[in-house]
């Protein structure tokens, strides 16, 4: 995606405060502390999708959106453009533009990504709780919260299990 950059390495105070606002947005949104799963594959997700929102480039820089959720007509919010993907039938990908949403702070958008994430896709939640990248991978699938880059629904599935996992690292040893 050309609208956020490519390498999700983050400091150790990004990692420290992407933990707590994920805490707090959970906690006021779900109404109960998040299990460590649920918890870690949050973080996965918006290590992955922006680096914890700092990843935006252009207009999306400050947008502290942290899990790459479009604005669609029905979202009333703050929008900004960036650049995204789609997966092609060889294994390529087509960019366009598209209406991301924004927040005005970062517990905001942790907030938003536990809704669409957990809230709105109940099957990804019941994924989380096993911890399992590939079996969170199938249920943003399924659900469309991604599209993926490969040839295949297999191969777009495996790609984001695989990034989960090395976020899952990345979070473990920070």
């Amino acid at each position: 995606m050309r609208g956020r950059s490519h390498a999700p390495k983050a400091s150790a105070a990004m990692h420290v405060k992407a933990r707590v606002d994920a805490v707090d947005a959970f906690t006021d949104v779900v109404h109960v502390r998040p299990s460590l799963n649920e918890l870690r594959i949050l973080e996965a997700v918006a290590l992955h999708e922006t680096t914890f929102g700092a990843g935006w480039k252009g207009a999306g820089v400050g947008s502290n959106n942290m899990g790459a959720i479009h604005a669609t007509s029905s979202w009333t919010g703050d929008t900004f453009q960036a650049v995204d993907t789609e997966p092609t039938s060889t294994g390529g990908a087509t960019t366009y533009e598209q209406a991301f949403r924004k927040y005005p702070s970062a517990v905001e958008g942790w907030k938003d990504l536990v809704r669409e994430l957990y809230l709105r896709r109940s099957s990804v939640r019941k994924a989380a709780a096993t911890g399992n990248p590939l079996s969170v991978a199938r249920a943003m699938y399924a659900t469309k919260y991604f599209r993926g880059q490969g040839a295949t629904d297999d191969e777009r599935i495996r790609g984001y299990a695989q990034a989960l996992a090395d976020m899952l690292w990345e979070i473990d040893r920070a």
